[in-house]
C-alpha cells in the first residue's frame, strides 16, 4: 500500500511564562493553538492479494490543534545549563494526543 502524504503551512499562537523558583532554577509553561493555513493530504490506496485494489478518501484534518508545555531548567554554572520539558499536543489526522519529553544540556561561550 502507499503511505499517506501530508504537507501543511501552519501558524502558532500562544503564550509562554517563566519564573525563578530558586537562585539557579526556573520553571516555564506555555500554551497555545497551532492552525493550518494551507494543507494537502493524499488519498490512501493500495492492493491486497485476496481483496484486490482499494482507494480511501483523504482523512479529515483537525485544522486547529491545542498544545501545552511545562519545563524546568537549572544553571549549573555561568556556561552550562540542564533542562527538562514535557510537551502535549493534538494530532492533525489521528484522534489521539502526542506527548514528548525532552532533556537538554547546553554549553555556552
Amino acid at each position: 500500500y502507499a503511505a499517506i502524504g501530508r504537507s501543511a503551512t501552519t501558524a502558532l499562537l500562544g503564550v509562554r511564562g517563566s519564573t525563578a523558583v530558586a537562585a539557579n532554577t526556573s520553571l516555564t509553561a506555555s500554551a497555545g493553538v497551532e492552525r493550518d493555513l494551507h494543507e494537502r493530504v493524499d488519498g490512501y490506496d493500495g492492493s491486497i492479494d485476496v481483496l484486490g485494489r482499494f482507494a480511501l478518501p483523504a482523512p479529515d484534518i483537525r485544522k486547529s490543534r491545542p498544545f501545552a508545555s511545562v519545563g524546568v531548567s537549572h544553571d549549573i554554572d555561568a556556561r552550562r545549563r540542564i533542562g527538562a520539558e514535557l510537551v502535549v499536543n493534538r494530532h492533525a489526522i489521528q484522534s489521539g494526543h502526542g506527548v514528548a519529553a525532552m532533556l537538554t544540556y547546553a554549553i555556552g561561550l
